[in-house]
């Protein structure tokens, strides 16, 4: 990062480009990460529980699932004039860290608030990490059934070998290394591909009965299948290329968000323990219209990319 503010304090990066010599002057446009790293760049607390527990707002965890609360993003000119004033219990109300933040004085693609609009959430991370593993894990305790968790296992082989063998190339990849109820040792992307074939199961005899088994009524898997369909297909959405005309306006994705699909997830797969649905990866959902927007597409800061060089 010092190099980087060197280097444009300088007058940029000298090139030779097209023949003309010119300097470059390079910015951070945009950072992507999980959770913990982007609270770390925004000097948030990195805890679930405190006041505002999501990096770029002010809202509270009980705001994450509820259908008429408003997100207001923060203004770094205010967290400035708390530090400024060495105010350590409004910096405790909004969930920061007294520091001095590098990104401050680093060039960034907002120029106004730097990093605390330059942090957009990602579906890897937000949807294929965080919101589809919780609902195999909660897909009902009845599947755990040793029968019944036997019948979906091997249901789940079957799809797997027949998803090999479809002509269409873009379904996302299951895994079978181990039970489909156990996320712990999936890939992000694999998770997706095991929520997908779960969708397929719950459609098929073997699968209604096994539902029938591990005592789910009807409209109980009709809704859970439903649901399936709903996380899967904003994830699709978040990453395609949109019309213009459905970005500039943003108000009916963001209503299905809040009042259709995390009601949905609270009532057909309820997490009685932990945080419940009231964790920031939720939170994340309503906020990818407001960055598409300012970058474009979701494929655009999709973290799938950088995370595979990782390994």
């Amino acid at each position: 990062l010092r190099q980087l503010k060197e280097a444009n304090d300088s007058g940029g990066i000298p090139m030779r480009i097209l023949g003309q010599d010119k300097k470059v002057k390079v910015w951070i446009h945009i950072m992507v990460g999980d959770i913990s790293g982007n609270n770390s760049l925004l000097g948030s607390f990195n805890n679930p529980n405190v006041t505002c527990p999501y990096r770029d707002c002010g809202c509270t965890k009980e705001d994450f699932v509820d259908p008429t609360s408003t997100c207001t993003f923060i203004k770094k000119a205010d967290i400035d004039q708390l530090k400024q004033q060495n105010d350590i219990a409004g910096l405790k109300a909004v969930s920061k860290h007294n520091i001095v933040n590098a990104f401050d004085i680093i060039p960034t693609g907002d120029p106004v608030d730097t990093i605390y609009l330059s942090t957009p959430p990602e579906t890897m991370h937000a949807i294929d990490a965080g919101i589809i593993p919780r609902m195999i894990q909660t897909i009902g305790d009845g599947f755990k059934r040793k029968q019944v968790a036997a019948a979906m296992h091997n249901l789940h082989l079957l799809l797997v070998s027949g998803h090999a063998r479809q002509s269409e190339r873009d379904l996302p990849r299951p895994s079978q290394r181990n039970h489909l109820l156990e996320t712990t040792k999936t890939q992000a992307t694999e998770n997706k591909g095991n929520l997908f074939l779960l969708l397929c199961a719950l459609h098929t005899q073997m699968g209604i009965s096994a539902a029938d088994a591990a005592g789910i009524k009807p409209s109980e898997r009709k809704g859970k299948i439903t649901t399936i369909k709903m996380i899967l297909a904003v994830e699709k959405w978040f990453n395609r290329r949109n019309r213009r005309s459905d970005i500039d306006d943003t108000t009916k994705i963001n209503a299905f968000v809040r009042t259709v699909l995390i009601p949905n997830l609270q009532k057909y797969f309820p997490r009685e323990t932990g945080q419940q649905w009231m964790f920031p990866k939720v939170h994340s959902l309503t906020k990818f219209d407001k960055f598409i927007q300012a970058f474009g597409s979701g494929i655009n800061f999709y973290g799938g990319f950088g995370e595979s060089h990782l390994k």
